[in-house]
């Protein structure tokens, strides 16, 4: 995806909804071990989406025309059977008779024929290439709540008999309750109604299971405020990025044992940083006239100071900058796909890879507010999303451990 350049033709707005879509579920078709031609299958589904649409607007458009007498609609029928019989040829029994299959010669074999087939396979041409698989989209049960005495592995083990079985998913142990959720994946050609009705009569444990089908997911792309646009808040939100992206690679040990052959040095080279992370430094520093503020001495310190509420409540128009965003976008993808983290909305969705639908919801950024804007209200938005992501990755490993948590298999 990176090679076609795949994340730079898309930004995260919300207008690009469709497009972000097709993104992340080509992301999911890779993690399902996919192929190049699998993707194919994306194309195909917005084509049926597209044919539905318009049948749609063709049936609002007929039950909107008046319908006709009953006379005419029996003259129609009766004339398209005298048509059809016109056609048809039935009558004629010399035409049916020379196309009739038995006087046809042996060497004219129809190529749809099973003999038509192992004739091309003689010469040489192969069968047809096999369909795109849709590895993005599956089916799911989900079961509410199950007593910790019962394991992943007595859940894997007893639903595994049943075909199109994929994986099985817990949640995380709540510190107030013993219970725990569960989400079990199956390929989406099952009859999930039948599964479910089938494990609804088994008790595990002398436990009710308590399945029910799992729903597809709504609403994928979701907004965010439109302030996010603006300049300032992009090269923050970049900064914030850099630094999280840092961290979970380094906690995640990424690329401490990725190789690359170094074609100058002629041998292997170690990378040790983060490729995504290049050519970065130009967006994350701010210019200001700083020589132009000591020269201007305190009269300029005395101005900014008695014109500090004023600039507060000043309005200040929203200005987007295209190519920190198309650099920002790219960090946004990589933290999402990679690490699971939606920065929009300050949350890390945990044990993603297990769940039915990988990458199944992003925010986005959202059109820019029609009312006026103050510098107030975007130094409040910029506090706020510094404040719920930077205190993000310290809520984890030894800390956590401290606290007491406990890990259940």
């Amino acid at each position: 995806m990176e090679t076609h350049g795949i994340f730079d033709r898309v930004c995260l707005d919300l207008e690009n909804e469709k497009e972000i879509i097709k993104l992340m579920d080509s992301a999911v078709i890779f993690m399902e071990g996919g192929k190049n031609e699998d993707l194919k299958i994306l194309e195909i589904e917005n084509e049926e989406v597209k044919a539905v649409e318009n049948d749609d607007k063709k049936s609002e458009g007929a039950d909107g025309d008046k319908p006709k007498e009953d006379g005419e609609k029996n003259g129609e029928k009766d004339g398209n059977k005298k048509k059809s019989r016109d056609y048809s040829g039935y009558d004629d029994d010399d035409d049916i008779s020379d196309n009739s299959p038995s006087d046809a010669g042996g060497d004219d074999v129809p190529p749809d024929s099973k003999q038509g087939k192992e004739k091309k396979l003689e010469d040489g041409e192969s069968e047809e290439p096999a369909k795109p698989r849709a590895l993005h989209r599956t089916h799911s049960i989900f079961m509410r709540s199950l007593p910790p005495f019962i394991n992943k592995q007595e859940i894997v083990n007893l639903c595994k008999e049943y075909e199109g079985f994929v994986r099985v998913a817990f949640s995380l142990q709540d510190q107030h309750r013993f219970l725990r959720r569960c989400w079990v994946t199956f390929n989406r050609d099952v009859n999930i109604k039948d599964i479910c009705w089938k494990l609804n009569k088994i008790r595990l444990r002398d436990s009710e299971l308590n399945p029910v089908v799992n729903r597809d997911l709504t609403r994928r792309v979701r907004a965010v405020s439109g302030i996010s646009q603006h300049a300032s808040c992009a090269r923050n939100d970049l900064r914030n990025i850099a630094r999280l992206i840092v961290h979970l690679d380094a906690k995640w040990k990424l690329w401490e044992n990725v190789k690359a052959k170094g074609e100058e040095e002629g041998g292997d080279k170690e990378v040790k940083e983060n490729p995504w992370l290049k050519n970065i430094s130009d967006y994350l520093v701010d210019e200001t006239s700083a020589e132009e503020e000591e020269l201007l001495g305190a009269n300029g310190e005395k101005k900014t100071e008695e014109s500090e509420k004023e600039e507060d409540s000043a309005a200040v128009a929203i200005t987007r900058d295209d190519e920190l965003i198309k650099v920002l976008d790219r960090l946004l993808y990589y933290l999402r796909i990679v690490h699971s983290v939606d920065y929009y909305n300050a949350s890390e969705y945990f044990c993603e890879d297990e769940m039915p639908n990988r990458c199944g919801i992003v925010h986005a950024r959202g059109p820019i507010p029609p009312n006026m804007l103050t510098k107030k209200n975007i130094d409040e938005f910029q506090k706020k999303i510094q404040s719920e992501t930077c205190a993000h990755p310290q809520l984890q490993g030894e800390t956590e451990r401290r606290r007491g948590k406990k890990t259940w298999s």
